[in-house]
This record gives structure tokens, C-alpha cells and sequence, in this order.
């Protein structure tokens, strides 16, 4: 299934009404997966925008399926005696770059493409195509380009720019957001895992999702009252992760 498609909806929903009747067909949606369990938002990163990181298509994909395998729609029809609400639709997004198009700060779950910036074997011409382009005023020419790790937020921008090839992406990965939320009480997602790779994308959903499933609450709702220890040790284990306290 590619990301333009719709997921497959889940077998039964209630409304609001307490009626349970076959589900609705999902709406389509230009950028992602939406049915009426869950929700997964692409950036335009995902139709061929220069400032994607990674590959956002691919990303998407991973998390359906981490849903799809979680039993979260399963979940949501056990609750055909309760109408189902629509905060209860876990909403996920992918984010091609730090420019977070897609809005993943807001979301349950949120995956941001990053790309690390180093100096690569080649001289330095002496162009300040890096500094100028440079957004958060982190790279500095000297006899080569200094970059300030505080600032720079690894969008890749001065690496695109380099004409020497003297700027390389050192690394690349993903940040992975979760907690985010509108509504009566809206708060911006916690850091969850600073730099990981696809496997601890994978596994991050799938933490998130059990979490959910057994407190039966939004992840934000469960971080502002519990903190991040009931996922810690499912985010300890994920390969190639680095939490966000190591990176301070």
C-alpha cells in the first residue's frame, strides 16, 4: 500500500449515538492514512519536497503497520457498548526534515527526519553559500566551516547548499515525538527518543500504542500525570536510540 492510498478501516465503529453499524470508508486524504481508528499524516516530503531527509513514504508505512499489528482498531471495537469518541483516534505524523509540515509536535505519536551536518575530505572554498543559507546562524567560516551543535537543528540545509562537497551528512535518522495535543487542555509532544533508526521507530509505536490501549488515555494525558518511566524500558532497548537526556 504507498501513502497516497487509504488504510483498510476497521470492521465496526460506534457513533456517538451508541448505535454500532459498519464502519464508514475512510476519507480519502491527499498525504497519509486515515480511517476511523487512526489517522497517519505525511509531509510533502512524501510527493518529492528537496527538504525531506528520509524517506517519508517508507516511514508512514512502518507506522500503519505498527498500528495495524497492535490491535488498536480490535481495541477501539471492544468498545461498542461506549460511543467512540473522536479524541480517541490515535493520530500519528511523519516529518520529513525539522521543518515539521506535517505537525507532529501536535500528534500522539511523531516521527522527524534529521540530518547531521559534518566536514567531509574536501577544502573548503571559501563560498559562505553554508552561512548564508544557514537559518539558525549555527555554522561560522573560518579556514573551514565551524558548526555550533547548540543551534544547528540538523535540517541538512547547509549540506544541500555546499557547492565543494566540503559539508556531508555525517548522519541521518529519526527523532521520534510522542503526547501531543489539541483540545481542552493542547500540549506540544515530549521528546521521546533524540536519534533513532527504523527499528526504534517501530518499537516507540508500538510502546506507545500499548500504553494507550492498557490506561485507555492519550499518551499526553498519561506523560502529564506519569512521566516517561511506563515507557522507558521499552525506549532503553530500541536499537541505535539515544534518549534525550544523553544528548544534553
Amino acid at each position: 500500500m504507498t501513502a497516497n492510498a487509504v488504510a483498510t478501516p476497521c470492521p465496526t465503529m460506534t457513533e456517538r449515538s451508541g448505535v454500532e453499524r459498519p464502519a464508514a470508508a475512510p476519507t480519502a486524504a491527499p498525504l497519509g492514512y486515515l480511517t476511523p481508528h487512526y489517522e497517519i499524516r505525511l509531509c510533502r516530503g512524501a510527493t518529492g519536497c528537496p527538504n525531506a531527509l528520509i524517506d517519508v513514504r517508507s516511514v508512514g508505512e512502518l507506522v500503519r503497520e505498527a498500528v495495524e499489528a497492535s490491535g488498536w482498531c480490535e481495541h477501539l471495537a471492544e468498545r461498542a457498548n461506549r460511543p467512540l469518541l473522536l479524541h480517541q483516534k490515535f493520530r500519528a505524523a511523519v516529518a520529513g526534515c525539522p521543518n515539521a509540515c506535517s505537525e507532529p509536535q501536535i500528534r500522539d505519536f511523531g516521527v522527524v527526519g534529521w540530518t547531521q551536518p559534518g566536514t567531509g575530505e574536501r577544502a573548503c572554498n571559501q563560498c559562505m553559500e553554508c552561512e548564508a543559507v544557514c537559518r539558525e546562524g549555527a555554522i561560522v567560516i573560518e579556514d573551514e566551516p565551524h558548526i555550533d551543535r547548540e543551534r544547528c537543528v540538523d535540517c541538512g540545509a547547509c549540506v544541500r547548499a555546499c557547492p565543494s562537497g566540503t559539508l556531508v551528512a555525517a548522519q541521518t535518522g529519526y527523532r521520534v515525538l510522542g503526547g501531543g495535543k489539541l483540545g481542552r487542555h493542547p500540549r506540544l509532544a515530549d521528546t521521546l527518543l533524540e536519534r533513532t533508526d527504523a527499528a526504534g521507530v517501530r518499537a516507540a509505536a508500538r510502546a506507545a500504542l500499548g500504553l494507550m490501549r492498557q490506561r485507555e488515555a492519550r499518551l499526553g494525558e498519561i506523560l502529564e500525570r506519569e512521566g516517561p518511566e511506563p515507557l522507558c524500558g521499552a525506549l532503553s532497548n530500541c536499537p541505535g536510540s539515544v534518549g534525550p537526556k544523553e544528548t544534553q
